[in-house]
């Protein structure tokens, strides 16, 4: 299979975790990785899963819908080295909607690894 077309597959796939492939890399930069670990570290390196969620209302709202015992935001923020005393409604949702598009793509895997190997 050719690298346009496996670009095709895997944007495909990452729009189902609304990651736009376009934004990121050229289809000739296919030919580079190896598997899905090496696709992550580009993306990474692009800031393709630093989400930023602006605004105390949008934050709250995001919290409340997918986080409401700040359970999961605190921890995450925590293991990225931030500090209590840091910790506003937008650092939290962000860094929950942030880890939460990262833990998408790693459950897209398999399938990751598929394309990539064809």
């Amino acid at each position: 299979m050719n690298y346009e077309n496996k670009f095709i597959e895997l944007q495909d796939e990452l729009k189902g975790i609304n990651i736009d492939l376009d934004n990121y890399c050229k289809p000739e930069d296919i030919y580079l990785l190896q598997d899905a670990t090496d696709l992550y570290d580009l993306l990474n390196d692009h800031a393709a899963f630093g989400e930023q969620i602006i605004g105390y209302y949008k934050a709250a709202k995001y919290l409340s819908i997918n986080d409401p015992s700040f359970h999961n935001s605190i921890n995450w923020a925590q293991q990225r080295g931030y500090k209590v005393a840091d910790f506003t409604s937008e650092l939290l949702a962000s860094v929950h909607k942030s880890q939460t598009l990262i833990h998408s793509f790693w459950n897209c895997e398999k399938e990751i690894n598929n394309i990539i190997w064809k």
